[in-house]
């Protein structure tokens, strides 16, 4: 008498996915890391548009400084604080020809000072020349915290963007933490 094989009975195939209790670890530790990094997210934007803000302010100077050398006549750059845009003007009283160039609303958080020689200045204006001069002017920008100090040089009429305030006399520079 012959045996016939015997069928094997089939493997147990293993279970394939994740415990409960691995999802809800993995969950919690998502939620802790995204707890942690959203406030560090949201400072981050808020820096980024005050320096946006900075910028964006510094580009009219330059602008009212090409145009002023470009149309061979003195312009007068002007900040509206009530309507917190810049604008290019003629700096001639009465002038027919009003350039009146506004610039893109910028935040309404943004306070700008505008000093010449360290004093706070009569207006918040500065005149830039057809030969490429201008006031010697610094413009502070701040918003909740965030400073950003545009200088402008009489001579070139060049305009840079630092982060801060500018330092006094007499007083040490602070740094800014990181």
């Amino acid at each position: 008498m012959r045996l016939s094989p015997v069928p094997h009975a089939p493997r147990p195939v293993p279970l394939q996915g994740f415990t409960l209790i691995e999802v809800v670890l993995v969950s919690a530790t998502l939620a802790i890391l995204v707890t942690g990094a959203v406030p560090r997210l949201q400072q981050t934007a808020h820096r980024l548009r005050v320096e946006q803000a900075a910028y964006t302010m510094a580009q009219s100077l330059r602008l009212a400084r090409a145009q002023a050398v470009l149309q061979s006549r003195p312009l007068t750059w002007r900040w509206d604080a009530n309507t917190h845009q810049t604008r290019i003007e003629s700096a001639a009283q009465g002038s027919d020809a009003e350039l009146g160039r506004d610039g893109p609303p910028l935040s309404k958080n943004l306070s700008v000072q505008v000093t010449r020689q360290g004093v706070r200045a009569a207006c918040d204006c500065l005149q830039m020349f057809p030969d490429g001069t201008s006031e010697a002017t610094t413009l502070i920008l701040q918003a909740e915290g965030l400073a950003y100090t545009i200088t402008v040089d009489d001579t070139t009429g060049e305009t840079r963007v630092t982060t801060g305030r500018p330092v006094s006399q007499g007083e040490t520079e602070r740094v800014s933490p990181s």
